[in-house]
């Protein structure tokens, strides 16, 4: 009779012990499953903002080339126009930066988390300026780019 006892107790301390292994395979399937869900909502967020400021800045070039305003071709003139709109534009030769923080609102390059390369080139008849959104902590590969290609008017 007690080695029947001690027979069932064994087998229902295996039941538990798979039991609770089992579990812990599943928790931590879905805490890695949950981290990458919420890892891919950051990068989809952040994709989703650089296109809305990427646009906004292509937006702004076109409307700073027709602007009869506007009668220089360069990249000084086309920054004097969006400083208006980002106070803290950096200009290099040819390439504008716009720095943004971790909410994509405008800031200085030492508060920066993302930041926006404005790039302009000339081909025949067109200005072709190269929009890119990169993440700070990662400067190889940008979040997005666009390119825009417009056609300067004849201002008399």
């Amino acid at each position: 009779m007690k080695q029947s006892l001690n027979r069932h107790s064994s087998m229902f301390l295996m039941e538990i012990m798979i039991a609770i292994l089992f579990f812990s395979l599943v928790s931590a399937i879905c805490l890695r499953i949950f981290t990458a869900s919420r890892q891919m909502g950051q990068d989809t967020n952040d994709l989703n903002m650089a296109v809305n400021q990427s646009e906004n800045i292509a937006e702004l070039l076109t409307y700073s080339l027709k602007s009869p305003e506007s009668s220089s071709m360069d990249m000084k003139g086309t920054s004097g126009f969006l400083t208006s709109e980002y106070p803290d534009i950096a200009v290099d030769g040819n390439c504008l930066t716009i720095y943004y923080d971790a909410s994509w609102n405008c800031c200085t390059s030492g508060n920066a988390t993302y930041y926006i390369k404005v790039r302009k080139t000339q081909e025949e008849s067109l200005c072709v300026f190269c929009i890119d959104a990169y993440k700070t902590s990662e400067k190889k590969k940008p979040v997005y780019s666009l390119n825009v290609s417009l056609h300067p008017p004849l201002h008399p």
